[in-house]
């Protein structure tokens, strides 16, 4: 891997738990990193952390403790320390795309001035020259550069996805975060955007963090995986690695539950559906937090707490990998 332009060091983000007095441990010391031109998926099932990390990734959301760490053209910007105009100006190089299309854009904003809004942030263009930009984005996403006149309620939402990546590109990031950005698009939808993400990823060189459930998009997008349980990562390989070989016992769980798309395969399949709920974020295990409903857990897994090594090329947080 070339080197890193997004680094993750031992990040935490935690919650007041609602009508109580606990606390919500979403994010519990993660380590990650993204090369330019590198996706990384991050996978896990609903209520794991995932858009939490995604939060505290783009500052939305300050953690608790914690680095990220962002390159810049002027050397490695401290993101979890930037303030006021510096954090401002920051962000231009990282850039987030969010899930749902119907509510990441401004109704009362044209199609047009939404592209337009980092370019006027940033002081990167106005007047000619930023219709000019806008124009030039939206038909980089594939959307004819009439569209600016429109408003969000009369695009699709496919169309208006895009736009959400065009109003990301705008300020030229070297990043972007994208938070269960095709899970609300039909089928046909979907290939069309990661199909885009691909070409953009190529063309421009981005670095990107995927934050999906579908296993069908990491095998489409990524080239590296991260498996996220309860707050914290549990598993880090390539996406052949991953797929083929799974290391730690829920990232088997989450491939054991994808159906195969052949009838006489499937049938043939023995099915190890995982039992029990997952801990509560209030009160997380001393030991493993898959220990509860791992089939392979030992006396010890429930009392140590694993970390992360390496096992046969991945980096798996189990003490049975």
């Amino acid at each position: 891997m070339t080197r890193p332009v997004l680094r993750v060091k031992d990040l935490r983000l935690s919650y007041p738990a609602r009508g109580a007095s606990g606390v919500v441990h979403a994010v519990r010391g993660v380590d990650i990193q993204v090369a330019a031109g590198e996706v990384v998926a991050l996978v896990g099932e609903s209520g794991c952390g995932k858009s939490s990390l995604a939060r505290a990734i783009l500052q939305l959301r300050r953690p608790d403790t914690g680095h990220v760490l962002l390159e810049g053209p002027d050397g490695t910007l401290p993101l979890h320390q930037l303030t006021g105009g510096a954090l401002r100006r920051a962000r231009r190089w990282i850039q987030g795309v969010f899930q749902d299309p119907y509510a990441s854009l401004d109704p009362r904003m044209s199609i047009g001035d939404t592209v337009a809004e980092p370019l006027r942030a940033f002081g990167l263009a106005s007047g000619t020259t930023s219709r000019e930009r806008v124009a030039a984005l939206l038909e980089r996403v594939g959307l004819g550069a009439a569209l600016a006149t429109r408003f969000p309620h009369e695009l699709s939402g496919g169309q208006r996805q895009r736009v959400g990546i065009a109003r990301a590109l705008a300020s030229e990031p070297r990043v972007v975060v994208l938070d269960e950005a095709v899970s609300a698009l039909d089928v046909s939808l979907r290939a069309q955007v990661l199909n885009l993400l691909l070409d953009l990823r190529r063309d421009l060189d981005l670095a990107m963090l995927f934050i999906t459930h579908d296993l069908a998009v990491v095998r489409a997008l990524a080239d590296r995986v991260a498996v996220m349980y309860l707050g914290e990562l549990v598993e880090i390989a390539t996406r052949d690695a991953l797929l083929q070989t799974p290391r730690h016992p829920y990232t088997r769980a989450l491939l054991d539950a994808v159906p195969v798309p052949d009838p006489v395969l499937q049938a043939a399949r023995v099915s190890r559906p995982l039992g029990g709920e997952p801990p509560s974020q209030e009160r997380v295990p001393k030991g493993c937090a898959f220990a509860s409903r791992c089939p392979v857990a030992e006396e010890r897994c429930a009392s140590e707490r694993p970390t992360m090594r390496t096992v046969g090329g991945s980096a798996v947080s189990c003490h049975l990998a």
